[in-house]
């Protein structure tokens, strides 16, 4: 089973320097008890080491799911770090009946995890958690610089919104605009591209889509978890000035099966000109 793709994100002159730099990005994991599946995905993922790992969230399904990351997660190989942003099932207890009342429109108010176990498991994996934080570094006299942010969405009871607050954009936007450097932005849902202004950032990192779940023929995704998802649903894209990565994830939740939309790692690879 082939999950890994491998796509090439164009760089502009400025940053030539990082031709061929490699990240494997990874979302949507949705871990939870070991399974057989689990198994093959991670067996063919930790074949591959890349310059840089980031993981744009929804890493646990539930507290099972924090005892498989630690099983996990420290197989990945990486030259230069590990890092990694939360996503709303990390910090949410979400289950199937969740799904039904939101389909009924019915209210229930919403459990977070105490995630401090995980927040340890992810430590011990070596994986740098960014929770509106960033993290820099140097390859080839190019500093990069890694800002993660929050989860940008706020749970009220089922319904999720968008919060400029909660992902703390303006702080975002004050930090990115202030740096030289190749910035990249790991955030779970893409709808902070909705308040970001140009000359933000160089890439974006993000997950949350599915991919639409359910793909259909000439149609496109029949579900939608983001309302940047009608611009942006998965794959790459140019926005603005800057180049977004959206991953279909890895699992998907339980809340939800997936149908015509394949689960994928993907090395993404800096590229300058034409090879």
């Amino acid at each position: 089973m082939q999950v890994i793709n491998k796509k090439s994100i164009p760089l502009p002159e400025k940053f030539k320097e990082l031709h061929g730099y490699t990240i494997l990005h990874l979302s949507d994991l949705h871990l939870k008890k070991r399974t057989k599946l689990f198994d093959t995905y991670f067996d063919e993922i930790s074949k591959v080491e890349t310059d840089i790992i980031c993981i744009t969230g929804d890493i646990i399904d539930n507290k099972e799911g924090i005892n498989t990351a630690a099983h996990y997660l420290p197989k990945l190989n990486h030259r230069h770090g590990f890092y990694a942003c939360l996503g709303n099932h990390d910090e949410y207890k979400l289950s199937y009946h969740h799904g039904i009342l939101n389909k009924l429109g019915l209210p229930l108010k919403l459990k977070k995890h105490d995630i401090t176990p995980f927040e340890q498991v992810l430590s011990n994996a070596g994986v740098t958690l960014l929770r509106n934080e960033f993290f820099q570094f140097e390859n080839n006299g190019e500093r990069i610089q890694i800002y993660g942010a929050y989860y940008p969405i706020e749970m009220y009871f089922l319904k999720e919104k968008f919060s400029r607050k909660h992902a703390e954009v303006d702080q975002i936007i004050q930090y990115l605009q202030k740096q030289d450097g190749y910035k990249i932005l790991l955030s779970h849902s893409p709808d902070i591209v909705t308040a970001l202004p140009k000359e933000t950032l160089n890439l974006m990192l993000s997950g949350h889509t599915h991919g639409g779940f359910v793909q259909i023929p000439n149609y496109g995704p029949l579900l939608y978890l983001s309302k940047a998802q009608r611009i942006i649903n998965t794959g790459i894209y140019a926005l603005q000035d800057y180049q977004i990565h959206v991953s279909n994830g890895m699992i998907s939740s339980k809340l939800i099966p997936r149908i015509g939309t394949k689960a994928e790692a993907t090395i993404l690879t800096l590229t300058y000109g034409s090879d």
